[in-house]
Formats: C-alpha cells, sequence, structure tokens
C-alpha cells in the first residue's frame, strides 16, 4: 500500500470576493454603533444593586480563614 507524503501541498483557488468599498470612513471604537433598523431594542436590565454592601476594608482569605496582613497595612478603597 502506498503512503502518503506528508509534505505534499495542495493548491486551493478561492473566488475573489467583492472589491472592497475605498470610500467609507473608518471610525474609532468610541464612535461605532449597531444598527438593527428598528427591529431589536435593548430594554434595560433588571438587576439592582442597591443590596451590595461593602466594607471599608477586607482581610486576606487564607486557608480557610481571614487573616489580618502582617504589615498592618490595607489598600485604600
Amino acid at each position: 500500500m502506498a503512503r502518503k507524503n506528508s509534505r505534499s501541498r495542495a493548491v486551493v483557488a478561492v473566488a475573489p470576493e467583492k472589491a472592497l468599498d475605498i470610500h467609507r470612513a473608518v471610525l474609532p471604537p468610541n464612535e461605532r454603533r449597531l444598527n438593527f433598523g428598528g427591529k431589536w431594542e435593548f430594554a434595560p436590565a433588571p438587576e439592582q444593586s442597591d443590596y451590595i454592601k461593602l466594607k471599608p476594608r477586607y482581610q486576606h482569605f487564607i486557608n480557610g480563614k481571614f487573616v489580618a496582613p502582617q504589615s498592618g497595612k490595607y489598600f485604600p478603597c
């Protein structure tokens, strides 16, 4: 039985795509908007965040226990 040569290469011809429209300007990322033609509108998110309470400082969680830093210094919140 003949073996296939792993170094053989095939050439594939691909049809050219539509010509690029060189008259369109590229918008910077902060000015790009999606336009669905009024067929799709976003609804406000139903999640609330008023129940979240942050402590003024947190300790390290090591081996299942909260431990104060050895230096006694905390990062500012």
